[in-house]
């Protein structure tokens, strides 16, 4: 992951001298907007999750701390927040039934919810 989200942080941070060369040298004008959105949704919202899950046991809290942050990134930007979603969805296939009770060896998982 950090292999994808260093060249995309030195571009969002040079952009003022990208905007200095000849159009179309590195990037179109599209792109650098986009780039600037997977640096916020990255660095505010994924890698976070990345970095912090190395436990089978913490893995099921921390999917769903992740699907709670993409939901309150909604506000942010929608559409990326939208297309995570998406795509997280698409890896939901181990949390299966027999799976889930890991998290009750988890010591990061509260032991009580405040509703």
């Amino acid at each position: 992951m950090l292999e994808i989200i260093s060249p995309n942080v030195k571009i969002c941070l040079l952009q003022d001298y990208i905007n200095q060369l000849p159009k179309g040298t590195i990037t179109t004008q599209q792109q650098v907007p986009k780039m600037r959105e997977f640096v916020n949704f990255a660095t505010l919202v994924y890698s976070e999750w990345w970095m912090t899950c190395t436990s089978a046991v913490d893995a099921p809290w921390h999917d769903l701390q992740l699907v709670h942050n993409l939901l309150k990134y909604k506000t942010v930007s929608p559409n990326v927040a939208e297309s995570a979603l998406r795509a997280f969805k698409h890896h939901l296939w181990y949390l299966t039934a027999e799976m889930i009770p890991l998290a009750l060896f988890s010591s990061i998982v509260p032991t009580s919810c405040s509703g």
